[in-house]
């Protein structure tokens, strides 16, 4: 299901970028200075995520090792001393 849910995310990144001046898809318009190419920029970051992760590299939005690794804020029962 990640799979897919990251694969979707980098078609539609792609969409985006095929056609950026849309209007429908236009998320910040472009005629603002300095902020207009944000939303372009990010399509384009998301879009190079995707293809690092369909290709095994830990860089970016999705990292393929994410769903192995344990979270070291939370402590396993297990490791916590009792004073019993």
């Amino acid at each position: 299901m990640k799979r897919f849910l990251i694969i979707g995310s980098g078609v539609l990144a792609l969409i985006y970028m095929l056609n950026p001046t849309a209007g429908i898809f236009e998320i910040i318009p472009d005629n603002i200075p300095g902020v207009g190419n944000l939303d372009e920029g990010l399509a384009v970051y998301v879009l190079i995520s995707v293809i690092a992760f369909l290709r095994g590299k830990d860089f970016g939005l999705f990292s393929p090792s994410q769903e192995d690794e344990e979270d070291p804020l939370i402590e396993e029962p297990s490791d916590i001393d009792s004073e019993s």
